[in-house]
């Protein structure tokens, strides 16, 4: 009896090895687009394995097993809009079974549109889209960047320096080309303030390019300034007003050259040197009948010198920061902001009064560069005189386009006045437009009296005169103003 138990065992046992099972439950799983955890029930009498493909975006929990068991599915979320499949096989011995797996897109949604209008100013802006899609985003305008994450758009709009309101369009797309998102921004150009000057309102009232006298020598101290005053009966911004010097000399020089120009008449003004008061449009006012000082060193002169001024207290000094050229600084005082200068060198005024001055304002969209581009002077210089050694006449021209010179427009233009030597005098920098005469201080060329003299504006009943004619309205070799 013992053996024929035994012989129906092995007789069993083969039976089960001629007769594997491998079967699933579930040969498809076909699953949305939010992903999720489905099962498949594996029945089977034998060592099985799985094998699957190489998506990364599904996995098992296991790889193989024994008999019955239980495969779980785990699928991720999908953001593209275009199905995908996969599948695993499960085998064992000689039978295999294959499971695929499907998984469906999302619907596109609704199309998110935005119309935005934004300042002159640079900024960043965030816009909320459908959370959960795969996309791609890109502008139509170099003004305009962006960034993306999930259910966000960042739109970044550089300040807009073009001097005209303008559009550009943002586009986020799906797969295939399915518009996703569109944002228009339209952005408004820079404007200055409603109370920064208008022509005539902040005059020029007082030059002070002289120095005053070091004793015992025939030379002058630094204490030069220029005195800006509030002739309006209301309160401006002084904020990016510029100071500039000119470019045309109006004098002959010791050996008798002069030079001649395009002619410039209601056009604008040519200058060279550019500097700027900071502030981003009402950070400075100046109240009515008041006055502002910029240095051109803010430092107490009259402590070494009892002739000289203290302009510590100016309100703005020029620094022009150029390297290895040593310039005071007073850290209490403002700067003028550099937007171009000649020469390297620190900022002064000519003593003998060979300068013209302007003070205009440029549209808030203006920058260093734009003017330096758009608006450089262009034409013919001619240089002519005749050697007091030889007798001989030179003449020679030069392409202006060379040479540091810009073209100021005539509407930007506040105040200006022409400043020379009588003497040595013979045509102004500038049209009869911006100034019709002249002023000075010093009777000729070197006149050594000048020291201590300034020109300044004249007043008349607590106004400054505004004629456009220095030579009407300055008092020439005139007490400054700082004088006690």
């Amino acid at each position: 009896m013992l053996a024929a138990a035994a012989l129906f065992a092995a007789c069993n046992k083969d039976e089960e090895v001629k007769n594997p099972e491998l079967s699933v439950n579930n040969d498809k799983i076909v699953c949305s687009a939010n992903g999720g955890f489905f099962t498949v029930d594996v029945k089977s009498n034998i060592k099985w394995t799985v094998k699957t493909d190489d998506q990364s975006w599904y996995s098992l929990d296991k790889m193989s097993g024994e008999n019955d068991g239980v495969i779980t599915v785990t699928i991720d979320p999908l953001s593209e809009m275009t199905d995908r499949n996969a599948s695993f096989e499960v085998f064992g011995e000689d039978l295999k079974v294959v499971v695929s797996v499907v998984q469906k897109a999302k619907e596109a949604p609704e199309v998110t549109k935005y119309t935005v209008d934004v300042s002159a100013e640079k900024g960043s802006y965030v816009y909320d889209v459908p959370a959960g899609y795969d996309f791609t985003v890109s502008s139509d305008v170099d003004w305009i960047s962006v960034e993306k994450a999930d259910g966000k758009i960042t739109v970044n709009v550089s300040a807009n320096t073009s001097g005209e309101s303008r559009t550009g369009k943002v586009s986020a797309y799906l797969d295939k080309d399915i518009l996703f998102a569109e944002i228009v921004v339209n952005q408004g150009k820079l404007e200055s303030s409603p109370l920064a000057p208008k022509p005539g309102e902040l005059l020029i009232e007082e030059v002070y390019f002289t120095g005053s006298l070091i004793e015992g020598t025939t030379s002058s101290a630094a204490d030069k300034y220029i005195r800006l005053t509030n002739n309006s009966d209301h309160l401006v911004y002084v904020d990016r007003v510029m100071f500039c010097k000119n470019y045309m000399d109006g004098f002959i020089t010791n050996v008798g050259a002069f030079s001649t120009y395009p002619t410039l008449d209601t056009e604008g003004i040519a200058v060279t040197d550019m500097y700027v008061i900071p502030g981003s449009g009402e950070d400075y006012p100046v109240l009515s009948g008041e006055s502002i000082i910029i240095a051109i060193d803010a430092q107490n002169f009259s402590e070494e010198n009892p002739n000289a001024f203290d302009l510590s207290k100016a309100d703005f000094e020029f620094n022009d920061g150029v390297i290895d050229v040593e310039d005071s600084d007073n850290p209490d005082v403002p700067d003028m902001i550099v937007w171009f200068k000649q020469l390297h060198s620190n900022t002064y005024f000519h003593n003998r009064g060979y300068e013209s001055y302007a003070i205009v304002l440029p549209p808030a969209y203006e920058t260093a560069e734009t003017i330096m581009t758009n608006h450089h002077w262009t034409g013919t210089r001619i240089w002519d005189w005749t050697s007091p050694y030889n007798g001989e006449n030179y003449h020679f021209e030069y392409d202006i386009a060379d040479e540091d010179a810009f073209l100021i427009p005539a509407e930007w233009v506040l105040d200006a006045v022409n400043c020379t030597t009588e003497d040595t005098f013979y045509r102004n920098p500038w049209g009869a437009a911006f100034d019709a005469g002249w002023t000075h201080a010093g009777d000729f060329d070197g006149d050594i009296s000048r020291f201590g003299k300034s020109v300044r504006r004249l007043s008349v009943d607590g106004k400054l005169v505004d004629t456009n004619n220095s030579t009407n309205d300055f008092i020439p070799n005139a007490t400054p103003t700082l004088k006690k």
